[in-house]
Order: C-alpha cells, then sequence, then structure tokens
C-alpha cells in the first residue's frame, strides 16, 4: 500500500515521505482492525509518545473495515470511526491503517464521512476537558480559545450541552460569527490585544470559571489571568507551538483570595 511515512523525527513537511509498505495487519485476539477510507488531522511527525520511526501519522480515520483480529466485533465491510494506531507506527495517513476498536465507532448511516472523521478525538477531548478535568457545572462561564478550530468547536457545543456560559476567543470576525452560530454567548478576536480586560468586562470583573486552552503561549497566558477565584484550567494543546507557563504564586493567589 501507499503510506506517508517518517523515517526519522522532525517538521511534518521535512520527514514525510510517500512510499510502498506491506499491508498492515491486525494481531490475533486485541480486537483490532484495519481501515480503509478517508483520513484527517495529521499529527506531527514527531510526537512524544512514539518512541522511534518509522512511523506513518495521522489519528482520525473514517472508512470501511477490511481485516480483523480474532475476537473482534467487526466484521469487514462494516463502517467506522477510529483513532489510528499512530503511535503504533500505523496511522491514518495511508491507503490502509490500523486501529484498536475500543478507540472506534460505527458510523451512523445519517454521519457522512467528512463529519465521522473529525468526531472521535475533538470530541473526545472536549468531553474529558469539561465534563472529566474540569467538571464544568450549569451556569459557569467557559472561556474557549481557538473557539473557532475543530477541538475549540466541539467544546463551545459540549460546554453549550452542559449548561455553561460561552466566550469564545478567536482571531477575526468571521470566526467568532462562526462560534456564535454554534452556542458562543460573547466572542472575543485576540488580534484586537490582549483579552483579558474584554473577559473581565463581559463577567463583571469576576473572571471565569473553566478555560479550555488548544493553544498555549502569550494567549494562554492571558487566559491564565482572566480566571475567577477557584477556576480551572484545562489543558488541550499547544497549537501556538508554546506550552502555557504557569505562575505558581498567581495560582496559589487565586485560591486564598
Amino acid at each position: 500500500m501507499k503510506s506517508w511515512r517518517a523515517e526519522r523525527f522532525g517538521p511534518t513537511n521535512e520527514v514525510l515521505r510517500l512510499g510502498e509498505v506491506d499491508l498492515p495487519k491486525p494481531e490475533p485476539g486485541k480486537g483490532a482492525c484495519s481501515c480503509s477510507g478517508s483520513a484527517g488531522y495529521s499529527d506531527a511527525a514527531w510526537r512524544p509518545s512514539v518512541s522511534e520511526p518509522s512511523h506513518s501519522p495521522g489519528m482520525q480515520v473514517a472508512g470501511e473495515v477490511t481485516m480483523v483480529g480474532e475476537g473482534s466485533r467487526y466484521q469487514p465491510g462494516d463502517h467506522v470511526m477510529a483513532i489510528a494506531a499512530s503511535i503504533k507506527r500505523w496511522g491514518a495517513l495511508a491507503e490502509y491503517c490500523l486501529a484498536d476498536e475500543k478507540n472506534s465507532l460505527r458510523i451512523p448511516a445519517s454521519m457522512p464521512d467528512t463529519e465521522a472523521v473529525g468526531f472521535m478525538v475533538v470530541y473526545k477531548t472536549a468531553y474529558a476537558a469539561l465534563a472529566i478535568r474540569t467538571s464544568i457545572q450549569p451556569g459557569e462561564t467557559l472561556l474557549v480559545l481557538g473557539a473557532a478550530g475543530s477541538t475549540g468547536g466541539a467544546t463551545v457545543l459540549l460546554g453549550k450541552a452542559l449548561g455553561a456560559r460561552i466566550i469564545a476567543v478567536a482571531g477575526s470576525a468571521e470566526r467568532l460569527a462562526f462560534c456564535r452560530e454554534i452556542g458562543a454567548d460573547h466572542g472575543v478576536n485576540h488580534k484586537d490585544g490582549a483579552i483579558t480586560e474584554r473577559v473581565k468586562e463581559l463577567t463583571d470583573g469576576r473572571g471565569v470559571n473553566v478555560v479550555f486552552d488548544p493553544v498555549g503561549g502569550e494567549l494562554a497566558r492571558q487566559a491564565m489571568q482572566s480566571m475567577a477565584r477557584h477556576g480551572r484550567f484545562g489543558f488541550a494543546g499547544n497549537a501556538s507551538g508554546e506550552w502555557v507557563l504557569i505562575n505558581v504564586l498567581d495560582a496559589l493567589l487565586r485560591i486564598i483570595r
């Protein structure tokens, strides 16, 4: 099969090469399946969870099951969405990939592949951040960074469904309009300057209860400065290229003030 693979770690556009490799086969008794279909969300060719190249990146896939391991609940021909086994070096940027069935779902007949391929990672991330890690409650205020992106958009939708008041942060009027369409109560354009004063206005000086951060860097630092007492911060990524740095003293003061 054809597969995009990285033989060394480095920037994705430098190390990925398209080549021919043997078809991946599910291990017996592992409940895994081999899938062909549409791939989405190419993770970088460098990942902390990948111990060594060669590997094929790509986390999300939607398509048809072609082979199954012994004991799988699937059969060839089933239509599934899955998180591909990129950390096991068989990601979705290929004609076929591997996936563990515990990281997969059958695609409903009403859902096209173009929606299914982007469903599992982003909604699992949003659910883990809001329902499990930060335990957001109805009536609380949620600040979503990168709110017009895939994970950010899922978080806006889920946060609204959980009863939160949503402040969406994005980088253009068009993106903020999209955020309002999917449920955001307010929008803040981070390109207009630091978001802290605008968030302070929108919360009557109290700050937000929960921050969802897939961006990192300076924007995340500003979001941390916008938190209310006993606020919770959900780390979800570093699209800016930097993780947010925590000011421990500031965090302590937010607990005791």
